[in-house]
């Protein structure tokens, strides 16, 4: 990270990751997971994703290529100050993904300096830098913890911001908001408001959805049984009882031979299968 000539090294780690179900596709006929191919329609194929390339289309039909190398000589890692402002100016409509801002011991000195230099203004930085292929625009504030012995421990946290093109603007969603409301219905409004102020604490809620799909998911297991999917595997099966129920579903031979028969001669080939797996064991 840098501000005019100060470097501070830091590392970045994600600070929050969304719980999402994980559904799979699959076959309704057999249940098995389907397989997504890569399909070239020039060569009518089949092909490897190591036979892919990035490319980037100049104009329309016409591309450039890039190996990795390549695009990693044009990626900016320093994440570089620009300004510092207000807060309250960076509106929550711009707020993308958080990252906690950690330090080396080399670099713990200007960390914490500037960690405490934006706690004291209360101000946040405005950063640009470049992740996963993408330049961002990032807000760096400064935090307060508490740790042991009652101490508070001033660190900083980054936020990635939306670029203004990517917000998408109210156009023509404020006609129904438009005039007033009847004095009455906002100080009945205001007092249910006050009734149901409280400071945030993201411990009281969860993820209600993903609760239930989860706790559905363990009742349709619990009172049916989940679907196998008709993927072939082995599966050992007792010998014993494959012979005993041949023994039982077929007749002893009789010793005497009908009239005409021949022996067969010793020695001749003879062969015998053993399953020991079904489903194509």
């Amino acid at each position: 990270m840098t501000l005019r000539e100060l470097r501070i090294p830091i590392k970045l780690y994600t600070a929050a990751r969304a719980s999402e179900l994980a559904f799979n596709l699959l076959h309704a006929k057999d249940l098995s997971r389907i397989e997504e191919k890569i399909y070239c329609p020039v060569d009518d194929a089949i092909i490897d994703r190591d036979e892919l390339v990035r490319g980037f289309q100049v104009e329309k039909g016409k591309y450039v290529t890039f190996a990795d190398d390549e695009l990693a000589n044009l990626t900016n890692e320093l994440i570089e100050i620009v300004a510092f402002m207000p807060a309250e100016s960076v509106d929550a409509v711009y707020l993308d993904a958080s990252y906690h801002v950690g330090c080396e011991l080399t670099s713990a000195d200007a960390y914490r300096t500037l960690a405490m230099a934006m706690g004291e203004r209360e101000a946040v930085a405005l950063a640009t830098f470049t992740l996963h292929g993408k330049e961002h625009l990032a807000m760096i504030r400064a935090i307060e913890t508490p740790i042991a012995d009652g101490e508070i421990l001033t660190r900083l946290m980054l936020h990635t911001l939306f670029f203004a093109g990517d917000v998408t603007p109210a156009d023509g969603l404020d006609e129904a908001a438009r005039g007033t409301a009847a004095r009455d219905a906002v100080d009945l409004t205001e007092q249910l408001i006050s009734e149901m102020q409280c400071e945030f604490d993201p411990s009281k809620y969860s993820d209600h959805y993903r609760e239930r799909v989860i706790a559905a998911a363990h009742k349709k297991l619990d009172t049916a049984g989940a679907k196998k999917s008709g993927a072939r595997s082995a599966r050992r099966v007792d010998l014993g009882e494959q012979l005993r129920a041949s023994l039982a579903t077929h007749k002893k031979p009789s010793r005497k031979r009908p009239s005409g028969s021949r022996k067969i001669a010793r020695g001749a080939k003879r062969s015998m299968s053993l399953a020991t797996t079904k489903d194509g064991g």
